[in-house]
């Protein structure tokens, strides 16, 4: 009996996929040259490979607002004398506009894929085929809005000695790391990605995250943060007259000036104190050094 069940579980394995093949061949046929059949770890899979494109711009002039958006792409920041930019996409097509002195760079992805996994251990991974943004900026500059959002790509942006009124960073799994910013209002926003800033100045600060931990270093006016899982720390700056702080968390360790502290609350308040300090994760460490 147990034989004959292995038999019609092998002879059902094998109609599976040799039916799943045929569906993925007849893809790949449908889709022309474009199309590929491959087989992996994951198992089979078609892929529809988007045409690559690239785009260039340099000596943009009249910039007063900076909003960048990627994919898979990487961020990149050059210092340079003026604005511009590199765009090379694999699967998508890279668009811009200058309105208002509002510079808008993209590396949208249209590109698709299609798989039907056999067996299915893993799932098919997706290739960024070497796309990438890169800005170049003067350092001197100051920005009235600087924007920078990605999916899977990271971003580095390594400062300017401007001044930028309202500054964010975005991402879904890919890593920010930001240097030398003096700004009002800022603001980190990631899933599974990590959060590194330095040398930062900012009036207000807002940081949200899933997973993905977070550094941060620098002078912080009024700075709240909420995490799941994500580990916070942050290496405070004082101006002189104190900081207010209240920290939580549910199952995470707190640390406060080198010092840890029992329970999974601490709370201080300084009168007149020129930064105040909320933080909040779930199953996330918490460290606040002075």
């Amino acid at each position: 009996m147990a034989i004959k069940i292995m038999k019609k579980t092998l002879t059902s394995i094998a109609v599976i996929a040799l039916a799943a093949g045929t569906v993925m061949i007849a893809a790949a046929w449908g889709l022309g040259a474009r199309g590929a059949v491959s087989f992996g770890p994951s198992g089979l899979r078609v892929t529809r490979q988007g045409k690559e494109e690239t785009l260039s711009q340099r000596g943009i002039e009249g910039v007063t607002s900076l909003d960048i958006a990627a994919v898979s792409a990487d961020i990149e920041f050059i210092p340079a004398e003026n604005f511009g930019f590199d765009i090379r996409t694999s699967a998508g097509e890279p668009k811009w506009s200058l309105e208002n002195g509002k510079l808008s760079i993209e590396e949208t992805h249209t590109a698709w894929a299609f798989h039907l996994e056999f067996p299915l251990f893993a799932p098919a991974a997706s290739d960024s085929g070497g796309s990438y943004v890169k800005v170049y900026y003067p350092m001197g500059e100051s920005l009235d809005r600087l924007a920078v959002s990605a999916v899977s790509g990271d971003m580095d942006f390594p400062g300017l000695s401007g001044r930028v009124s309202e500054s964010s960073f975005s991402t879904v799994s890919g890593n920010i790391s930001v240097a030398a910013l003096d700004t009002d209002a800022l603001s980190f926003a990631s899933v599974s990605g990590n959060i590194e800033a330095r040398d930062i100045s900012a009036r207000h600060t807002r940081l949200g995250s899933t997973s993905g931990s977070a550094a941060l270093a620098g002078f912080f006016g009024e700075f709240e943060a909420n995490t799941v899982s994500g580990d916070i720390a942050i290496a405070a700056q004082s101006d002189g007259t104190g900081s207010d702080y209240k920290i939580e968390t549910v199952s995470g360790t707190i640390n406060v000036a080198g010092r840890r502290v029992d329970g999974i609350s601490a709370q201080s308040s300084a009168p007149g104190a020129g930064s105040s300090f909320y933080v909040k994760t779930v199953s996330g460490d918490i460290t606040i050094d002075w």
